[in-house]
């Protein structure tokens, strides 16, 4: 029995420039590429070009517009514009992308849709590809609706509008893929459908010993903790680096250094600080970076109510690569977090759940200095790239989620 015809429907393009790229190459590795096309949407302001290996995947890009709130002036005036604007200039061009979606499916005989509901064009457009083509449609979330639109800047009633069409296009969707069990929960209790969990994994090192063990590194050498990835939550940072200042950015005798490595951030200090800018790096980069100079990888979730969805149903990737890199994790998240949900489960370092500095400067001395917490860390993590976060689990996950009756070796 072959595997489905599959019309992958994304805002993301394989690539590797940000994690929706990345996520959807692996995608693409993980199934044949004659039986995937790709229509996936993109900003005017964005450039993308075909990986080489995939010269063989029938991609079609479309323009991603309007989606950002439009208010060019303030007071009630401009929010009626900004309103108009969503109900009129956006969703008039979804539905010339729909149109152009519904032609590429029927063009390549596509047996399924597998939409990647990550920006509000693909939310909008979802449903009415499915019915146009004819065929069953299969979703991924990877963050809630609301979470969405208010990153966009979206005003209440386009918020609204917005999750609206989040519930048309999971209103009988044929499978249901989420990043996390709290999402999980959540879906089956508001639309009755069982998940699979579909987590990206990133390529592990090569197996390590704790980069603090006794005879791994001298006194001399700096204690490192580092940051990867895009920030989502910058006071959360801006705390790590207060709690060091505490403890004048030393412990057990040995100095401290922060290494953060990103395309972008954003620094201010009124004293010393030992902070050293990387840059951006591929995945792969990244996580032997990380894997030969970091003793701790600090992974933080935002406090504020306003993305408590954001913290609380999603899943950043970025543990996948702190995973990879192999190294003990300060989490730094609310009581109520799916990260902190599965540290529970998974004790893979720290877990400070309380935005005060000297709290986290606890976390960060118990890290660093206690064998037990760093040893119990690193089987838990080892044990994960062996399973939920190997390559082959998600290669598995997702052809359980796409072809379920067929079983994949």
């Amino acid at each position: 029995m072959s595997l489905p015809k599959v019309l992958l429907l994304t805002g993301s393009p394989p690539g590797d420039q940000g994690v929706g790229q990345i996520i959807v190459k692996e995608i693409c590795r993980s199934y044949p590429q004659d039986r995937v096309v790709c229509f996936a949407t993109l900003s005017r302001h964005e450039k993308w070009e075909k990986p080489a290996e995939f010269k063989d995947l029938r991609v079609r890009i479309g323009v991603k517009r309007y989606e950002h709130r439009i208010q060019p002036m303030p007071g009630p005036l401009g929010a009626t514009f900004a309103l108009a604007a969503y109900w009129g200039m956006f969703r008039r061009h979804c539905h010339h992308l729909t149109r152009d979606a519904i032609e590429f499916g029927r063009e390549h005989q596509c047996e399924i849709l597998f939409s990647i509901l990550e920006s509000a064009t693909n939310i909008q457009i979802t449903d009415a590809v499915a019915r146009g083509i004819g065929i069953p449609k299969r979703v991924l979330v990877w963050d809630a609706p609301d979470y969405i639109a208010t990153h966009l800047g979206q005003m209440p009633l386009s918020v609204s509008a917005i999750s609206t069409a989040f519930q048309k296009a999971m209103n009988n969707a044929d499978g249901l893929a989420v990043v996390s069990d709290p999402m999980a929960r959540l879906y089956r209790q508001q639309f009755g459908m069982e998940s699979v969990i579909l987590r990206h994994a990133a390529p592990p090192a090569e197996p390590h010993d704790d980069s603090l063990s006794d005879d791994s590194k001298r006194e001399t050498d700096p204690i490192v903790i580092a940051f990867a990835g895009s920030v989502s939550a910058r006071p959360q940072l801006d705390v790590l680096q207060r709690a060091l200042d505490l403890i004048h950015w030393r412990i057990a005798g040995r100095e401290v250094r922060l290494d953060l490595y990103g395309m972008r951030f954003v620094l201010e200090s009124r004293g010393p600080r030992n902070v050293r800018y990387c840059g951006y790096r591929s995945v792969a980069e990244t996580v032997e970076a990380l894997c030969k100079t970091a003793d701790v990888l600090f992974m933080p979730q935002p406090f504020e109510s306003e993305l408590a969805s954001f913290t609380e149903l999603s899943f950043p990737t970025k543990l996948s690569t702190y995973f990879a890199a192999g190294h003990p994790i300060l989490l730094l998240s609310p009581p109520v977090s799916s990260l902190g949900e599965f540290f529970q489960e998974c004790p893979f370092g720290v877990w400070c759940q309380e935005m005060e500095p000297s709290k986290v400067a606890e976390a960060i001395e118990t890290i660093v200095t206690d064998k037990h917490v760093r040893a119990t860390a690193l089987q838990n993590i080892r044990e994960q790239l062996e399973g939920a976060f190997s390559q082959n689990f998600f290669r598995k996950q997702l052809h359980r989620f796409l072809a379920p009756s067929i079983t994949v070796a």
